[in-house]
């Protein structure tokens, strides 16, 4: 029997094949490109380490707004099905998150973050 799997199945595999990949050059120094790579310009390892951790840190900083809102819908949608079965705080909770869905398309979360006098 043939199954047939979507582009979401097979993009799940594909990015699972290629972290096994990733992890296996990682875990033999022959293959190991940071390894390789300091070995050819004669420099060492920490170096690359230090600039990926610049450049990760300044993704995150130009991305903040982005992530924080991300981490907190999935903390309100983890708290939903985790811990409350009450129709009341499960509705109070989805209407918290569609609010917050709102506020993202509206892009009103701009002006939430900045100074307003009252």
């Amino acid at each position: 029997m043939v199954v047939s799997l979507t582009r979401e199945a097979l993009r799940d595999i594909r990015t699972r094949l290629w972290l096994c990949i990733m992890v296996i050059m990682l875990s033999v120094d022959a293959l190991n490109p940071i390894k390789l790579i300091g070995d050819v310009f004669t420099f060492p390892e920490e170096t690359l380490a230090l600039v990926a951790a610049a450049i990760f840190t300044s993704i995150v900083i130009a991305n903040g707004k982005e992530l924080t809102y991300y981490a907190i819908k999935i903390f309100f949608k983890s708290i939903l099905n985790i811990f409350f079965s009450s129709i009341e705080v499960c509705a109070f909770l989805m209407f918290l998150l569609n609010y917050l869905d709102i506020l993202k398309i509206l892009n009103v979360t701009d002006w939430l973050t900045q100074a307003h006098p009252c």
